[in-house]
């Protein structure tokens, strides 16, 4: 079974000046849950990170793209993420002068790890492993 992704989290920015997000992988997409996903708006309950048995590793994604995330919403709840109505995160395009010529990043929760791999190489970004 394929590895999914299933939440995001911000750590904030690095010494190089890059947003560091923690991008979390599970074979369960249907399994995964975090207390109070089912708030809404997700912001006002400030959601920390999943309980370790809901997912299998982490992978470290740092990048000058800063992204909006569904844990933030101050719309819908991250339940309304995991039942894909609105996406896991999304490049925040609000600072551009431009359109991003290959598109803008929007990541949707359950995306296989290898089309996360691939969304993220078309603009030369990558995830590593933890430190």
């Amino acid at each position: 079974m394929s590895e999914k992704l299933l939440y995001v989290n911000a750590l904030g920015r690095n010494s190089n000046n890059e947003y560091v997000y923690e991008f979390y992988f599970s074979d369960d997409d249907e399994y995964f849950w975090i207390t109070d996903a089912d708030v809404k708006p997700a912001s006002l309950c400030n959601l920390g990170v999943p309980d370790k048995s809901v997912y299998n590793f982490v992978k470290i994604l740092k990048t000058n793209i800063r992204f909006d995330l569904a844990k933030k919403s101050s719309c819908f709840s991250f339940l309304d993420c995991k039942d894909g109505i609105i996406a896991l995160a999304w490049e925040n395009i609000d600072g551009y002068t431009e359109y991003p010529d290959s598109g803008r990043l929007i990541i949707p929760y359950g995306l296989d790890i290898d089309e996360v791999e691939k969304m993220l190489a078309v603009r030369n970004i990558y995830l590593s492993d933890t430190e």
